[in-house]
């Protein structure tokens, strides 16, 4: 079985469904419920963390993601790991759009991975998310 390229708005689900019952194929989010977004770039419906850490795990090595960003607290701590090992480190931060209330941005990176950590996430909503097979 080759490798699936996975991506996702959320929009396809119900508000306050848990990130376990979300049944994406290739993927699974935890830390955190479906909720409608009120940002500017991410629309529609939101996977929002109620947790402090959110996971985002893949059943298999891919090579890059991106995802949509708005958070509440600084700074989130964005930690990449494939097979356990951690390859890749760094800080989320946004920009407020004008007329919005909270920083947005987007994540992305190039780099052969299958988790995503994110800390102190209380607060956070991501969207868009894709990673791409190598």
């Amino acid at each position: 079985m080759g490798c699936t390229t996975v991506s996702t708005n959320f929009d396809a689900y119900a508000p306050f469904t848990p990130g376990g019952a979300l049944g994406i194929p290739g993927v699974s989010f935890s830390g955190g419920v479906t909720d409608f977004g009120f940002f500017s770039s991410l629309t529609g419906i939101v996977f929002f963390s109620t947790a402090p850490t959110m996971r985002i795990r893949l059943t298999e090595v891919h090579e890059g993601f991106s995802f949509d960003f708005a958070h509440a607290f600084d700074p989130i701590a964005m930690d990449v790991f494939r097979s356990g090992s951690l390859v890749s480190s760094s800080t989320l931060t946004g920009v407020v759009p004008g007329g919005f209330t909270f920083p947005e941005g987007n994540a992305a990176s190039g780099v052969l991975f299958d988790e995503i950590r994110l800390s102190n996430a209380s607060g956070l909503a991501i969207d868009n998310f894709s990673a791409a097979c190598p």
